[in-house]
C-alpha cells in the first residue's frame, strides 16, 4: 500500500453500553467465596447496556432465535449452563415429537405437543438435549454474514428508540 493510499478502516456497530453503575466500571465488588470478586451486575466486564441498547440487544436476540419447531438436525443451538451441565454450543442430531399430558389445577387433562431436542456439546462432546413446546424459541449459531446483518438491524432498530428504550413517537404529516 502506498502513502497516497488510505486505509479506511470501519469501526463495527455496537449496541450502547455504558459504565457498570454497582463496580464503577471495574468489573469486581464485594467477595463471595464461590465466584470471587466478579460483579454480578456486569458479569466481570464493567460494562452494562444502557435501555436503549437492552432493547436493541432483546431485538438481536430474537432475530438470531428460531422456533423449537422449526429446528433441524444440523443446527447448532445455545444451552444455557446449570450447576450440571456448562453453557455451551450444541449441534443437533435428532429431533423427535412427543405428547405430555398435563393440566391445571382441577381441569381437564390435555395432550401438549413437545419437541425434543438430542445432540452432542460443541467442545464437550457429552450428550446434551432440551425440549419445549414448538413456539419455544432458541438461539440459533449464525454464520458470520448473519451474525453481521443481524447486528446491522438490532443496530438500526437501536436509532429508533428513545433514551428510555421504547418506540420513537412518528409525527402525523
Amino acid at each position: 500500500m502506498s502513502n497516497t493510499e488510505t486505509a479506511e478502516t470501519e469501526t463495527p456497530a455496537k449496541l450502547e453500553t455504558e459504565t457498570c453503575s454497582r463496580c464503577g466500571g471495574g468489573g469486581q465488588y464485594s467477595y463471595c467465596r464461590e465466584h470471587g470478586t466478579k460483579c454480578f451486575k456486569c458479569g466481570g466486564s464493567g460494562r452494562t447496556y444502557t435501555k436503549r441498547g437492552y432493547a436493541a440487544h432483546l431485538y438481536l436476540e430474537s432475530l438470531r432465535s428460531k422456533r423449537l419447531a422449526d429446528v433441524v438436525v444440523g443446527d447448532k443451538f445455545w444451552m444455557a449452563g446449570s450447576p450440571v451441565n456448562r453453557a455451551q454450543w450444541v449441534i443437533v442430531e435428532e429431533v423427535s415429537t412427543t405428547i405430555q399430558r398435563s393440566r391445571t389445577g382441577d381441569g381437564p387433562w390435555q395432550d401438549i405437543e413437545q419437541i425434543r431436542l438430542s445432540g452432542r456439546g460443541l467442545k464437550t462432546k457429552m450428550p446434551a438435549g432440551y425440549q419445549g413446546g414448538p413456539e419455544s424459541k432458541l438461539r440459533i449459531a449464525q454464520s458470520a454474514e448473519g451474525k453481521a446483518s443481524t447486528l446491522a438491524a438490532a443496530v438500526a432498530y437501536q436509532g429508533t428508540l428513545t433514551k428510555l428504550g421504547k418506540p420513537r413517537k412518528v409525527k402525523a404529516d
